[in-house]
């Protein structure tokens, strides 16, 4: 089972120096404390990494178990250098909202797999379905928040989207259809405020109005009736640029990698050689930032220092690739490291400075004032509540009315450091003049909220 290829709501932006630097003693190096018996002396699988708050957690399905719970959680505090056991009750995070994630859950049967989608408001410990709506067998390859809706993709379904966690799901299918047929889906990512999305025969398709509506993105990608363009297995969002993964149509088991500096109007081919380990989607995977570029195939882990153009294979240190069972299934820049997970062999990290990669720059600075801010001011139907954190913490957010009296509890939990989102649906309200109230670390604030009929 592949982990869906996500990407997260804040992007922290790291800033490369473009030298190469290579060492004869750089090399991967094994994570501690990571068990490959996740399930009960089974040998299990990394299936993504997902970024949350200040913990990177790390999916894990154990491929070969026949009933039970399939995905357990790990997580690290150090940047993958160490793990330990976070949950183990299947769910599979494909992005976080807030204190909250939302992701997939399933479970093995006599051999059979059940699969939903499902969210969790305690840090992944337990989980609720939300497929309503969802077709069943539709399968997402990734999810995206854009505006005040989150879009889905489900394989053979096409695109589906909803407004919150716990709303129905409702497919999306304007633009998204070749002569009254739905496009199938592969993944889906956001550039700029771009949702770009991988999609059999019509190559890549974009969307500039929150999936409002979707077009042909394949300018400068070779292809057209009566075949149709080529698959996107993977997307990448690296500084400036967003790259694209397309199995080489010429050269067997390779790649080509198509890049855009325009959030998708147009491609051009980045690397003049195809990059080997075409043989399995699953292990494909973008990271990196400004110049430095990473891209794992299921021969290893590729570096490029030129935006892409060329490539080094950098797998000094890690197990061999035997064609049958190691190749990388994840991969994930985690502070000062780059971090992969495998098919057998657990969870791998490097410094990047092994590449190269002298000084990483953090995000921008969250600051020590509690902000928030409330988007679609006045709303007829829905509100987001926006706001930062100065560090992690409980934090409690809550609807007043105008004489101060509650009106409803939005969120109340542990969330991550910087920019939160919490969602409410406003169609239950009277119209009238409310407060949104947060107190976190201490601190309070609050912003007024007009609900309009």
């Amino acid at each position: 089972m592949k982990f869906a290829k996500s990407f997260l709501l804040v992007t922290i932006t790291l800033c490369f120096f473009s030298t190469f630097v290579s060492t004869a003693s750089a090399q991967w190096k094994k994570a501690s404390g990571w068990s490959l018996e996740a399930h009960s002396g089974v040998l299990s699988q990394v299936n993504g990494f997902l970024p949350f708050g200040t913990k990177l957690l790390a999916d894990v399905n154990c491929a070969t178990l026949t009933n039970g719970t399939p995905d357990s959680l790990f997580v690290s505090t150090d940047n993958g250098v160490s793990w330990a056991p976070f949950s183990s009750n299947g769910g599979m995070p494909l992005i976080s909202l807030g204190s909250n994630l939302i992701g997939i859950a399933d479970s093995f049967s006599s051999g059979f797999v059940t699969r939903w989608i499902a969210y969790s408001t305690d840090q992944g410990q337990h989980w609720t379905p939300d497929s309503l709506g969802y077709p069943t067998g539709g399968y997402p390859g990734g999810m995206v928040v854009a505006g005040n809706s989150l879009i889905a993709t489900a394989g053979y379904y096409g695109f589906f989207k909803q407004t919150a966690p716990g709303t129905p799901w409702s497919i999306d299918t304007v633009g998204a259809s070749i002569g009254g047929v739905i496009v199938p889906t592969t993944v889906i990512t956001m550039s700029g405020t771009t949702i770009l999305a991988g999609a059999l025969v019509a190559g890549i398709l974009a969307s500039t109005d929150n999936g409002g509506s979707w077009n042909l993105a394949v300018n400068g990608i070779p292809g057209g009736p009566p075949n149709g363009w080529p698959t996107v297995w993977q997307f990448g969002v690296v500084g400036n640029s967003v790259f694209a993964a397309i199995l080489d149509p010429m050269v067997t088991g390779a790649w080509d990698i198509y890049r855009s500096s325009d959030n998708g109007q147009n491609w051009t081919l980045a690397n003049s050689t195809p990059i080997n380990g075409g043989n399995d989607a699953n292990a494909v995977w973008f990271a990196g930032s400004g110049q430095t570029i990473f891209f794992s195939t299921d021969s290893g882990v590729f570096v490029s220092k030129n935006n892409g153009a060329t490539w080094t294979l950098s797998n000094s240190g890690l197990p061999a690739y035997d064609g049958n069972g190691f190749y990388t299934t994840a991969m994930q820049v985690s502070g000062g490291n780059l971090v992969v997970g495998t098919a057998d062999s657990g969870i791998w990290y490097r410094p990047l400075s092994d590449f190269g990669v002298l000084d990483v720059t953090p995000g921008p600075e969250v600051g020590n004032e509690l902000r928030i801010s409330v988007l679609e001011n006045p709303a007829e139907n829905s509100e987001n509540v926006v706001f930062t954190l100065p560090a992690e913490g409980m934090a409690k957010v809550e609807l007043m009315d105008e004489l101060g009296r509650n009106v409803r509890m939005l969120q109340n939990g542990l969330m991550h450091s910087g920019e939160n989102t919490v969602a409410f649906d406003a169609t239950s309200l009277e119209p009238g003049t409310y407060f949104v109230r947060i107190e976190a670390n201490g601190q309070s604030a609050m912003q007024k909220v007009a609900i309009s009929r």
